[in-house]
């Protein structure tokens, strides 16, 4: 589970002292630390159920070009979800 309200613009420029991170910063520290299932939450409330899609896609092409052979699941947390650990 990662806290990635922000977009990584958003989150060094706009909002660096609001205490949030990015998508960005979530995938660069999950393989990093050898994470196999990275869970995004807090999402912008303000934002569209679109926009979220269109991060969640981003955040999955930049985790493949950052590393094609790393097998990252990524998926954004929603009310109701449940994990098995």
């Amino acid at each position: 589970m990662f806290d990635a309200q922000y977009t990584l613009t958003e989150s060094i420029y706009a909002k660096e002292d609001w205490g949030h991170s990015s998508h960005i910063m979530g995938v660069e520290l999950a393989m990093r630390a050898g994470v196999k299932h990275l869970c995004l939450f807090h999402s912008e409330p303000t934002a569209s159920d679109e926009q979220l899609e269109q991060i969640e896609s981003s955040i999955r092409r930049y985790a493949h070009l950052h590393d094609k052979s790393y097998p990252l699941k990524i998926s954004q947390a929603y009310d109701g979800l449940e994990i098995d650990m």
